[in-house]
């Protein structure tokens, strides 16, 4: 009996043992990525939409598969052989995806009996439920939001512009100083 107890809690502890060390390993396990050598020329950068979709009959979604998403599919798990990492090495350092964007939970016009037996079952439909889920996304033009938008941007636009000019502005300022001062000391070194 004190034998099966000392197993069991071994046991326990061993399994609490790596699911804490399972929590703070980072993408890919902790193994980098060994890169394969390049080729001569410049790498193409090429961009790429992540579309995350759920059902239209699940509302839930696993706690976690944020994160792994972002580490597969962009910069967060880049060295960490993700997909970033997948294309880089195939096309020998010549393909770049970099900027991934990636849309939050779009709900799909489909649901679990579409795709498990109905008419998205089949293995050609994939081309289908990508069409439809891309039809789905909510677009700015079809709520006529045209012109909120467009002053949003022409607003954002202009206050980027602002603080560049603000920049540049003290840049310049800055510079002066450094030379002013610079040639003040040299002056004062030399008398």
């Amino acid at each position: 009996m004190l034998r099966q107890k000392t197993w069991m809690w071994r046991s326990i502890v061993a399994l609490g043992l790596m699911l804490a060390c399972a929590c703070v390993t980072p993408p890919g396990a902790g193994v980098k990525w060994k890169n394969y050598p390049a080729l001569d020329g410049p790498a193409t950068n090429y961009r790429w939409l992540v579309v995350k979709t759920k059902l239209s009959d699940s509302d839930k979604v696993p706690s976690g598969l944020d994160t792994t998403i972002e580490q597969f599919f962009g910069l967060a798990g880049a060295g960490y052989g993700n997909l970033v990492d997948y294309f880089f090495d195939v096309s020998y350092h010549q393909a770049l995806f970099l900027g991934a964007p990636i849309l939050g939970w779009i709900k799909a016009p489909f649901n679990t009996e579409d795709v498990a037996t109905g008419r998205l079952s089949s293995p050609n439909a994939r081309a289908q439920r990508v069409k439809e889920v891309l039809n789905a996304i909510p677009v700015v033009q079809s709520y006529l939001q045209e012109q909120r938008e467009a002053e949003r941007f022409t607003g954002s636009t202009e206050r980027a512009f602002a603080t560049a000019v603000r920049r540049t502005r003290m840049r310049s300022f800055l510079v002066a100083f450094i030379i002013s001062a610079t040639f003040g000391a040299l002056l004062w070194g030399l008398y």
